[in-house]
Parts: structure tokens; sequence; C-alpha cells
């Protein structure tokens, strides 16, 4: 990676936030997690790792620490994922493939152990590649929930979920925001 080039886009203050994060997302991020499948990774290096991850975040944004600007607001601001989730989504990523080619080594098993009972997973979901991948997937932006929640309205109202839907074909108005918050 050429660093000149991308330390351009990502200090110039006339391209918008979102923008870089977006950019951040596809040349920064996988240079920095790139073989993060397979590192028997500990809590120093992910925190060595995060704390670069802030660094970076928060020159992308023209702000210091001294600015007294909380990590979360950081990241909403360029809408961006927290380096740990994705650390483990790829980890995860990778187990699903080689589940069964071997006995992995025993740190990393531990490290996998930890990130399935976190996520509430089993090994046996690892068959229906398409489930597993959007069990350990983690949402980069606010735009993949509504769209879920977009989703959930539209077949509540084809499958008739809602009291006043009589028929499958009825037109059912519904408060998104009241739908949201159950």
């Amino acid at each position: 990676m050429k660093w000149r080039l991308v330390s351009g886009v990502l200090c110039d203050k006339k391209i918008p936030s979102r923008l870089k994060g977006k950019f951040y997302r596809v040349v920064v991020r996988p240079a920095l997690l790139y073989g993060a499948e397979c590192w028997p990774i500990k809590n120093a290096h992910v925190q060595k790792m995060h704390v670069a991850e802030m660094r970076m975040l928060r020159w992308m944004c023209g702000n210091t620490r001294s600015d007294k600007i909380r990590n979360e607001v950081i990241r909403e601001k360029v809408g961006m994922a927290s380096v740990v989730d994705k650390l483990r989504e790829a980890r995860l990523r990778w187990f699903g493939h080689r589940r069964g080619r071997g006995r992995p080594k025993k740190y990393w098993g531990e490290v996998i152990r930890q990130d399935l009972a976190q996520l509430h997973l089993t090994e046996d979901m690892t068959l229906d590649r398409k489930e597993w991948r959007s069990r350990i997937k983690e949402s980069e932006d606010i735009k993949d929930d509504v769209k879920a929640c977009l989703l959930r309205l539209y077949w509540c109202q084809e499958f008739s979920c809602f009291e006043d839907a009589s028929s499958r074909n009825e037109d059912v108005e519904i408060d998104l925001w009241t739908y949201w918050k159950q």
C-alpha cells in the first residue's frame, strides 16, 4: 500500500467522514488485518490494534485525544465497527472453512471457543454457510439494521403478523418507529 496516496485522501478536509470511513474499510483495514484469521492473538495484541485503529480514525476526523471525544462517537461519525469485532468475524469465518481438517493449535482453539460462546454459536452451525456468515457478520453501518427491520416489516405484512391485516394483499400502515422498538 502506498501510504502517501492513502493519507492524501484520509487527511483531506473536503472529503466527508463517512466516505473516509468507507475508504478506510476498503484500503487500510484489510492491510491491518491481513492474515488475522490464524493469529493466536493475545489481549495485548488486540489492545495495540485497537489503539492503532483509533489513532487513525481520530486522525481522519481531524481530532486528537486532547479533544476528549469518545471512541464510540468517532466510530459513529465514520460508520466503523470495532477492530475487535472484525478480528472475531475473520477468525470465525476461517474456522467455518477449516472445520474438520485436523486439530487446531490449542491457543487458537481456545480463542475460537471464546468467540463461539460470546456469540452463542456452535460448531455444527458451520454446516449451513449462508446462516453462518449472517450470524458472524458485524454490522458496519446502521443502514444494515434498517434494511433488516424493513425486511422484517415486509415479511410481517406479507404473512399477516398484525391484527389489522385480514388478508395477505391488504396494505398495512405501521409506524416504523413503534415497530423498531419491538
